[in-house]
């Protein structure tokens, strides 16, 4: 339902530590982590990822199908949880795109 990628937890054995870096956990599920591209590593290009969020911001609450809110609603809090783990980014002026909900986003060990 949300736009993610599973990772086999078989594969997960075998990835090399630099491998490893580019999948995380929401729960009990393995996902690719593919924000890190995006969102740059020193906070570089804050505005244009908060220009990016508020547009799916406006986009999700001006969509009619449930089913795609809620999958903007999976971005959003999945960039915000990116942002808010990195320390060069200060994740308040991105809390607005926080849903408040608890999603289980870990990275692996």
């Amino acid at each position: 339902m949300y736009p993610r990628v599973l990772v086999d937890e078989n594969l997960i054995e075998k990835l090399l530590p630099a491998e490893r870096r580019i999948v995380i956990r929401e729960n009990n599920d393995t996902i690719i982590h593919f924000s890190d591209p995006i969102i740059n590593e020193t906070g570089a290009n804050r505005d244009h990822v908060h220009a990016l969020m508020s547009e799916w911001q406006v986009a999700m609450n001006h969509h009619s199908d449930d089913k795609v809110k809620l999958k903007y609603l999976w971005l959003l809090d999945y960039y915000y949880w990116t942002i808010s783990t990195n320390p060069n980014w200060d994740a308040n002026a991105f809390r607005v795109f926080h849903s408040g909900m608890t999603r289980g986003f870990a990275e692996l060990k």
